[in-house]
């Protein structure tokens, strides 16, 4: 009967020697896969940048030409106000339609387009 324990018992350690082995591989791979993940990631990442900078010089270009237009369209606002012009010194209705001739002049703002 003591064998029979005993034996029983090896039986038991054995089982719960090959469990935790077992998990802890289960674990080793879990931590290998969540690294490949953050490489993925990282790699992504890297490979957005570029798209990222070109969309913000675009953007750059765009808000340049737009300020361009209103630093024009207040000089002649201005103009117009020094020579009394009453046609075109309506200065607010002026730039506003200005403006807005200049951002639906077919350029949306870069990098909204679909790709």
């Amino acid at each position: 009967m003591g064998m029979l324990i005993f034996f029983g018992f090896i039986a038991v350690l054995l089982i719960y020697a090959v469990s935790l082995y077992n998990h802890l591989i289960l674990v080793k791979n879990d931590v290998a896969k969540a690294w490949a993940n953050i490489d993925v990631l990282l790699k992504q990442r890297h490979d957005e940048l570029p798209k990222l900078v070109e969309v913000c010089k675009q953007y750059k270009q765009f808000e340049q030409a737009t300020l361009q237009k209103v630093i024009e369209a207040r000089s002649q606002v201005h103009a117009a106000r020094e020579r009394q012009d009453i046609s075109a010194g309506s200065g607010g209705r002026c730039i506003a339609r200005r403006i807005g001739q200049h951002l639906r002049g077919g350029r949306g703002l870069p990098g909204t387009e679909s790709q």
